[in-house]
């Protein structure tokens, strides 16, 4: 969901400037809804996503790749007037509207490339025909689709009726879609039926929306009937299973899919994570094998008070070619960049390792992968433990992140439990054994070797070799390295600094190579276990030593 958030964006030259007085600058009094999974997207982003997707979207209507206004500049008479014709019977969905935000961006934009094509027709006509017959949304909040209506009526100048603008309350995801259904389904009261609503778009010749754009709202915010009907009818089911997710976004994008034409793209503001974390397989699945992914656009932390960092992704309908590479821009002040990757290593990855290159190759070619799981530590009730050691409670317990550093246990962070544990059969085994822990929420793994009569918790991860003959210390001095850090930072993560987790994926996609004679690194590991845990109280100075 969105809301146009006025903005400076003076900076950034390809975005295309709206009057601040054109139509309501209503702001949302937080940037998050939570209970719905909607986050507001910053005027700014919306602008660029719909400049991206309505470009490419052109390009397919003629001979010439449009990337930007100059490109249109450039165009002779009968392209131009083929174009124009074209445009003016787009049809442009935001599936979660919100306050329009999307549609407010598409509809500046089309005015000004119709304008730039030679439109002859007066800006107070193209303003009511853009908004009447162009733009399209649905939305659950009631309140957000009688603004979104307002905005829009503000942005076309007109005193047209409400009911003329094709803004829909409803619920995007439930519903039928291009026919009508033979059988009997259930339904919500909110169940949205596109053809019967939207029937100018899903005639005998469209059969679908020419884009579609959005944020969509996420999080685990579906109902028993949501999944019911995804699960029942949905062309592509992304739920389910450790591999899928119940994560509305994703079937966000499953449903905008079948919404297109066949020869539509979309443009969408997702979670980054959906690139990288293990219950996003089918997604990421969906969007190799059954979209033409050709852009991602890594946006960073856009949301001024919400712990998510986001990516841009766009596709179209048609089908991918195999040699393709997919284009990858970064927005994150510290990192803009441009890169590309093949579709090929896409697929043959588990993530989407967006800042891929001949390094990585490389490693890749040399390194195991899946030879590491990563499994979270239980939780003891909180009655069962305290911070000092008593007569009860006398056995060490590590569950903050903060108690695990690279080679040692940091003694400030340690908690102490009492018998309890012994209910518990993965506690005791934690209690009876050496295992090698990390970090849990963390970038990279920052391990130490967990002594016998320590139980680990919550907040950390035992590592797990899938090879009997792997060696814990070794294993233990490779994670703690340099080099493993960049790769998971750089490429497992792809430079994700918020909700990053080591048992989501990020430890089963790690390539390592096990040197042939494990001696020396186990003694080496060894060594600085005991270096880290004797000089624990100038630890700030040590770990800068052992950096060098």
């Amino acid at each position: 969901m969105d809301s146009y958030l006025e903005k400076d964006s003076s900076k950034t030259s390809c975005i295309i400037m709206r009057q601040a007085t054109s139509y309501d600058l209503r702001q949302p009094d937080r940037t998050v809804k939570k209970s719905t999974g909607s986050f507001y997207t910053p005027d700014y982003l919306a602008d660029l996503i719909v400049q991206d997707v309505l470009f490419a979207w052109l390009s397919t209507r003629g001979d010439t790749t449009i990337r930007n206004s100059k490109d249109l500049d450039r165009l002779g008479s009968v392209e131009r007037k083929s174009l124009l014709d074209e445009l003016t019977k787009i049809t442009i969905l935001d599936p979660s509207v919100g306050e329009g935000a999307f549609l407010l961006a598409a509809a500046e934009l089309i005015t000004k490339i119709r304008s730039i094509l030679g439109d002859k027709e007066g800006e107070k006509h193209r303003r009511l025909k853009i908004v009447t017959n162009n733009l399209y949304g649905v939305d659950l909040d009631y309140d957000a689709v009688e603004s979104c209506k307002t905005r829009l009526q503000k942005w076309g100048k007109t005193s047209s009726k409400r009911e003329d603008l094709n803004i829909r309350y409803g619920n995007s995801l439930v519903g039928e879609l291009k026919a009508q259904s033979s059988g009997k389904r259930e339904y919500d009261s909110h169940s949205f039926h596109w053809k019967k609503e939207f029937a100018q778009v899903f005639y005998e010749k469209s059969q679908g929306f020419s884009i579609v754009v959005g944020n969509p709202p996420y999080g685990s915010i579906l109902s028993m009937n949501d999944r019911r009907f995804i699960s029942n009818y949905y062309s592509f089911n992304v739920g389910d299973n450790r591999t899928g997710t119940w994560n509305s976004a994703s079937h966000f994008i499953v449903r905008s899919m079948d919404l297109l034409e066949d020869t539509g793209h979309l443009g969408f503001l997702i979670p980054n994570s959906i690139l990288r974390v293990k219950q996003f397989t089918k997604t990421r699945e969906f969007l190799l094998n059954s979209t033409n992914l050709w852009k991602i656009v890594d946006e960073g932390s856009p949301f001024s008070d919400v712990t998510l960092e986001m990516v841009s992704i766009f596709c179209s309908k048609d089908s991918a070619n195999s040699n393709q590479e997919i284009r990858v821009e970064s927005r994150r002040p510290e990192l803009v960049q441009l890169n590309r990757v093949p579709l090929s290593v896409l697929k043959s990855n588990g993530i989407f390792p967006i800042y891929h290159d001949h390094i990585f190759s490389k490693i890749l070619e040399r390194g195991r992968k899946h030879l590491l799981v990563a499994v979270r530590g239980r939780d003891i009730p909180k009655e069962h433990t305290r911070k000092e050691a008593g007569s009860q409670f006398i056995t060490p317990y590590i569950t903050s992140g903060r108690s695990v550093r690279r080679y040692h246990i940091d003694q400030r962070y340690l908690v102490y439990t009492d018998n309890w544990l012994h209910q518990d059969s993965a506690l005791k085994e934690s209690f009876e054994n050496e295992f090698l822990v990390a970090t849990k929420n963390y970038r990279y793994p920052r391990c130490v070797l967990k002594p016998k009569g320590v139980v680990h918790g919550g907040g950390i991860v035992r590592i797990i070799p899938q090879d009997a003959n792997a060696n814990l210390r070794v294993l233990g001095l490779i994670l703690n390295s340099k080099l493993v850090r960049q790769v998971c930072i750089k490429y497992l993560t792809n430079y994700s600094q918020l909700t990053c987790c080591l048992n989501t994926g990020i430890m089963e996609e790690l390539p390592i190579v096990l040197p042939n004679r494990s001696l020396s690194y186990s003694i080496l590991f060894d060594n600085l276990t005991s270096l880290y845990s004797e000089q624990e109280e100038h630890h700030y100075q040590t770990r800068t030593l052992l950096e060098r």
